[in-house]
């Protein structure tokens, strides 16, 4: 019977046929090494052997800047803290992806690790490692828009609120300032109804007559 997975031994593997030196879906139990395509290999080469080393190689340079910039004296605002928190995890999530690259070019994700500590870091802590310092550092980001943007604009609307209703809170709290509120207008309205407006009168034409004399 054709089948993956026996029922009678489930730790064992077969195979289609009935022999398992020619079996070609489990070459690691007839100790021969696994084999893929030219292409592929090529292509693993390039992507995890040059592209992935040369963009962490400037990702590392940039960030290193970055947290040299942003630690001098004069960067000590608060933007600047979760511009620094950012960069940092970025810088750790480039090196931790470093011997991630280095474990798909060598071993090609068919273990066969001779120390125990490199299987567990790559088996445990590598994808939480790296995506732990992503997640930090995408959380930097939003915590930097909520604060220049969302937090910045709730600030000004209470100012510009506080400043709106300051008049109407003095009235209700002060006594002197309504006193001396009704004092400013009772002598505003009195100043008004004492002195008139006078409209100028235009000068009237005059008529000259003019008498001839007689010669």
């Amino acid at each position: 019977m054709s089948m993956l997975y026996s029922s009678e031994s489930p730790g064992s593997i077969l195979c289609s046929n009935s022999s398992l030196s020619g079996c070609a879906l489990c070459p690691w139990m007839n100790g021969s090494m696994w084999i893929e395509e030219s292409r592929t290999a090529i292509l693993r080469r390039y992507a995890y052997g040059i592209t992935l080393p040369a963009i962490c190689s400037l990702g590392i340079v940039g960030n290193v800047l970055n947290l040299v910039v942003l630690t001098r004296r004069n960067m000590r605002g608060i933007a600047y803290i979760y511009m620094r928190g950012y960069s940092a995890s970025a810088l750790l999530a480039i090196l931790f992806a470093l011997p991630f690259a280095w474990r798909v070019l060598e071993h090609r994700d068919l273990g066969r690790w001779e120390s125990s500590s490199l299987a567990f870091y790559h088996a445990h802590l590598e994808l939480f490692l790296g995506n732990g310092c992503l997640g930090v550092g995408v959380i930097m980001l939003l915590a930097l828009t909520l604060e220049r943007y969302v937090f910045r604009a709730l600030a000004n609307l209470l100012e510009v609120t506080n400043y709106s209703i300051t008049f109407y809170i003095y009235c209700m709290f002060s006594e002197d300032f309504r006193n001396t509120l009704l004092r400013t207008l009772q002598w505003s309205s009195g100043n008004l109804q004492t002195s008139g407006f006078s409209k100028a009168t235009p000068p009237t034409a005059t008529t000259t007559t003019t008498q001839h004399r007689s010669v």
